[in-house]
């Protein structure tokens, strides 16, 4: 009921076509009076205020009504985009503005009138925006008119103006902390001017129904538009009537909202200044159509929208009044706290709690009764706290007067911390069992932590096996112990292999699986085991010190004197063997996988072959025992043991006696000899002209036979080089001091002794001959079975001796009554006959006769000069 009944006016002058009195007002308030209307009043147009007496449940609404003009005016005072913030009153945050139609409701359930204003274009305004803003700040709901008979043109000025509205309505209600869900209705008016000529109600109503759908989605298609790239904003709630009556918060009954508790008790949570919009189509008179029944010209959806406004509006004030309550309660429970939190501390200033102060024998007792074990008050995190807990306790005025007993704990206690600190400090210094590299130190570290510096201090009860120190100690003397043990290991396990190494070694043939078994041996994982894993039976305390926990490895052991010494001894017999191995693949003496043999013996007749060629051999020789070659040593003979020696002075001989063989065949090729080398000086001199410059075969076989000569002597002379410089020689210097001669008893039935000097004689084709004397020299010494003669010069006399002069040794014997001589004159070669006396001699009788002397022996004096031939002369010689 409209109490002024200026709305009456209004309604009367619209549906008779009067013209209504213009106003200069920039907001105009209506009051209505909504509650039952009595069944005796037929008439709408009669209630008023006098017709009716207001009831108790009767309630207020004021409408306000504002013009076009006011909102631009209201909306062109805001700031634009990215300027500062609005004024406190109108919060920041509006962004877009248009031509809209609004209207406001406002309603209250406690006497005091709701309000909501309705903008307008029929009004003219004032030009300040102050009170519509007051309105739009306290309005419960508002409503905005939109012509549906609006361009899409029009329609997108419009959504623009009510965009930045809404958008400015939001942040406002937003900042004043204003409940969430404010009820915004979009409402389509005019809908009348969009029946057609021969339209149905029908056909109009659902040309409305896609007017409002229209009209709706072009506004939805702006917000897009507007926002891009992101999506609508998030504050403005657009929901069709189909999901509002979906989610349970409306019912719809004729196509008009029916607004249910739960819709209105959702709202009550929503965030502060969400706006919740609704969308409607009105018409203020149905259109005439051809066949209308009586009545349908009444207004079309007015009443509901009014309905719908009217109870959201209320809803909205009531959870406003919900929600200030709750506020207020909050901020009084807030200020009761804050109230009695400040006088309990006011209280608890100027009258602190009084504790009485315990003595220092109630600390000292209390401290004792409570006190951790060994391993937590000497950790490294707690010993300072407990050390100056103590050392309180003892500067204390107090402590004196304490009883003895607990001034001993104390004091004991402040002892044993110094102990267990000066035991430490001596352990970080001290290197441990993983530091040491012999027995003695072991043994030595072994002693200082049993009873020596880092030992425990005895005569005190300390007990610190949980401690820090202590697990240090037992993990050191554990480690000593595994150690020892390792390294005697290591030891043994190098002994043993050198033991293995010796036994192939003292062999007198490679033949069988001797290869296979050296080359086990020589393979053999070295070191033994990874030098990074724990020794067995080694542990590992992870909260000792960096580097002190860890357990011990095998690289300690490892590199102890004793295994190193062993391990040293053992590499120099692996050597040894690899290098007897290669020798005796070298040679030809080993089977098994047939390895190259450069230095196998070479055929005994007929010349190389292409494949046997020196050339050939001394490549392989080169290619794949290169080391020898460049070491010599490693071959030497001499480091090799007995029985091996004596197989490769055999392989030595032999091989000398196959090269001189090959030489020979090549030289008498070269010399044009068929029949063998004539034993000539001329001869022997061209021999060595052709070994002054050897090359092809004769080069090769002489590195070849360098080589193995120089396992016997590392001194060996290059061979050719030497039998040349030998055959070079013009004349050779003889002078001989004197000689021992061993008989021996089986030269006759008798044992022989000399019966006369030893005489040599010398001659030349131009010259006298020569005889030298040597009478023997005191008495002969016995040497096993047989005597040993020593027979010296008359006089020291030298001889040059040419190649080709005769030279002979001569010594008278007596063997009982039978006389003999022992003659040297019979050398390997005419033209050097003083090879003769390194020869067995002969043993004349006194009826002719001529033996081999076997088993007599000469050698000259020392000081004495007599040329020695060189090994090869004697195979090129006599192969």
């Amino acid at each position: 009921m409209d109490t002024s009944g200026r709305l009456t006016q209004f309604a009367e002058a619209f549906y008779s076509g009067a013209e209504l009195p213009p106003t200069e007002a920039e907001v105009v308030s209506y009051t209505l009076q909504i509650g039952p209307i009595p069944t005796h009043l037929p008439d709408r147009h009669e209630v008023s205020s006098q017709s009716v007496s207001l009831a108790a449940d009767w309630q207020s609404v004021i409408i306000h009504d504002c013009s076009g003009e006011a909102v631009k005016h209201y909306l062109s005072s805001l700031p634009p985009e990215g300027s500062t913030p609005l004024p406190p009153s109108l919060p920041a945050g509006l962004t877009e503005h248009g031509r809209t139609s609004s209207q406001h409701a406002r309603r209250t359930d406690s006497g005091r009138p709701s309000s909501f204003p309705l903008v307008g274009e029929q009004w003219h305004t004032k030009r300040d925006p102050g009170e519509l803003q007051q309105v739009l700040q306290e309005a419960d709901a508002l409503v905005v008119l939109v012509a549906a008979t609006a361009s899409e043109l029009e329609l997108s000025e419009a959504f623009s103006e009510f965009r930045r509205f809404l958008s400015a309505l939001q942040a406002a209600r937003c900042s004043a902390r204003k409940v969430g869900g404010f009820p915004v209705f979009l409402v389509l008016t005019q809908c009348d001017r969009l029946a057609c000529p021969g339209d149905t109600r029908p056909i109009w109503e659902s040309r409305v129904q896609a007017r409002s759908e229209r009209a709706y989605a072009a506004f939805e298609a702006f917000l897009r538009r507007e926002s891009e790239p992101e999506l609508p904003p998030s504050d403005v709630r657009q929901t069709t009537l189909a999901e509002r009556a979906e989610a349970g918060e409306v019912a719809v009954s004729g196509g008009v909202e029916e607004w249910t508790e739960e819709g209105a008790h959702r709202l009550l949570f929503t965030p502060f200044g969400h706006l919740d919009l609704h969308v409607y189509a009105v018409a203020a008179r149905c259109p005439g159509f051809s066949a209308v029944a009586e009545g349908d010209a009444a207004p079309y959806h007015v009443a509901e929208l009014f309905r719908d406004v009217f109870q959201a509006a209320a809803g909205q004030r009531r959870r406003q009044h919900q929600v200030d309550r709750r506020l207020q309660w909050t901020i009084r429970s807030m200020g009761a706290f804050l109230t009695a939190a400040l006088t309990v501390l006011v209280v608890l200033f100027l009258d602190p709690p009084r504790v009485e102060q315990p003595t220092l024998a109630e600390m000292v007792a209390g401290y004792r009764e409570h006190e951790p074990p060994p391993a937590e008050r000497l950790a490294a995190t707690r010993l300072a706290l407990h050390r100056q807990t103590l050392e309180r306790f003892r500067d204390h005025t107090d402590f004196w007067q304490l009883s003895p007993e607990l001034q001993g704990f104390v004091l004991q206690r402040l002892r044993e911390i110094e102990d267990y600190r000066a035991l430490r400090r001596r352990l970080v210094s001290s290197a441990g069992p993983a530091n040491c590299r012999t027995l003695a130190e072991l043994e030595q570290l072994e002693q200082a932590l049993r009873d020596g510096a880092l030992s425990i201090p005895s005569g005190h009860g300390y007990d610190w096996s949980a401690t820090e120190v202590g697990r240090w100690r037992e993990k050191w003397l554990h480690d000593i112990a595994v150690i020892r043990r390792a390294e005697q290991q290591l030891q043994e396990l190098y002994r043993d292999r050198v033991r293995l190494v010796q036994r192939l070694m003292d062999v007198d043939h490679f033949l069988g699986s001797w290869r296979e078994e050296a080359n086990v041996v020589i393979q053999l994982q070295e070191p033994p085991y990874r030098l990074e894993e724990p020794l067995p039976g080694a542990i590992s305390v992870p909260d000792l010190p960096v580097g002190q926990g860890t357990a011990v490895i095998w690289f300690v052991p490892y590199h102890f004197e004793g295994v190193v010494q062993w391990r040293e001894e053992w590499r120099r017999w692996q050597q040894r063997l690899e290098a007897l191995r290669d020798l005796a693949d070298a040679c030809g003496l080993t089977h098994g996988s047939n390895p190259p043999t450069p230095l196998r013996v070479p055929a005994a007749s007929g010349l190389a072959t292409s494949a046997e060629g020196p050339a050939q051999r001394w490549q392989q020789l080169q290619q794949h025992y290169g080391l020898y070659l460049s070491q010599p040593a490693l071959w030497e003979a001499s480091q090799f043991p007995e029985r091996i020696r004596v197989v490769l002075q055999d392989h030595r001989s032999r091989f000398l006696r196959g090269v001189g063989r090959q030489l020979r065949q090549e030289l008498q090729r070269q010399l044009g000899q068929v029949n063998g080398l004539d034993d000539t000086p001329l001869r022997w001199r061209q021999v060595a002209e052709l070994l002054r410059h050897p090359s092809g075969d004769v080069a090769a076989w002489g590195k070849l036979l360098h080589v193995v000569l120089r396992q016997g002597d590392l001194q060996a002379a290059e061979p050719l080089a030497e039998l040349a410089g030998f055959l070079s020689h013009e004349s050779f210097t003889l002078e001989l001091h004197g000689v021992d001669v061993w008989l021996p008893p089986d030269l006759a039935l008798e044992p022989p002794r000399p019966d006369g000097p030893l005489v040599l004689k010398w001659a030349g084709p131009m010259r006298e001959e020569v005889i030298l004397r040597f009478p023997q020299m005191g008495t002969p010494l016995r040497e096993g079975s047989g005597r040993l003669y020593i027979f010296q010069a008359e006089k020291m006399e030298k001889i040059q001796y040419r190649p080709g002069d005769t030279l002979t040794l001569e010594l008278p014997l007596r063997a009982g009554q039978e006389t003999m001589r022992l003659v040297w004159d019979r050398g390997r070669s005419a033209s050097y006959q003083f090879d003769g006396i390194h020869q067995p001699p002969r043993l004349i009788r006194a009826d002719g006769r001529t033996e081999a002397a076997r088993g007599v022996r000469l050698s000259t004096l020392a000081g004495s000069v007599w040329p020695v031939p060189p090994p090869l002369w004697y195979a090129v010689l006599n192969p």
